[in-house]
């Protein structure tokens, strides 16, 4: 992965392990989304950081700046750029917290809700068509396993991360 590529698994069939072909695909997978959403966001005026922390607003509801940096991982400067240009398209709004001058909570305007909901259906209709290539049974197989892979990789967060 020196060129910043995802390398496929080995050639040999008898080589490749089960992970390593789940790993390879997933992170395939994975990448396209976030290439969509990025056309998604690009379509809009946003970056795909904007994006997310429009979606992170609008379903979590972080009320400051250090709760989204908090939520996202994200450095001040890449969160505090985003959420500006967020406030200057008139997305969100920056209010005053009535216990504490010196925070601002922020929120989405109608604007900024419309355009999450407008970028949410289109990812619900990408992901009905990406459901749609294996029948019912395998698309509830599939979501039972990757549930348990999301669940163990949250024990390994909160025990050795």
């Amino acid at each position: 992965m020196s060129n910043g590529k995802i390398q496929p698994p080995s050639a040999n069939i008898e080589q490749i392990s089960v992970q390593e072909l789940l790993s390879y695909h997933l992170i395939r997978l994975g990448r396209r989304l976030d290439l969509l959403q990025s056309r998604i966001a690009h379509r809009e005026g946003l970056s795909l950081i904007g994006l997310k922390l429009l979606f992170l607003f609008d379903t979590k509801t972080p009320s400051t700046l250090s709760d989204a940096i908090r939520e996202t991982s994200l450095d001040v400067g890449q969160a505090s750029r985003a959420i500006t240009q967020l406030i200057e398209l008139g997305l969100m709004r920056q209010v005053e917290s009535t216990k504490d001058k010196r925070r601002k909570k922020l929120l989405l305007t109608p604007t900024g809700a419309s355009l999450m909901q407008r970028s949410m259906n289109t990812r619900a209709g990408i992901e009905q068509l990406l459901c749609q290539v294996a029948g019912e049974d395998q698309v509830d197989e599939l979501k039972d396993t990757l549930e348990a892979m999301l669940e163990r990789l949250t024990d390994m967060e909160q025990t050795s991360l």
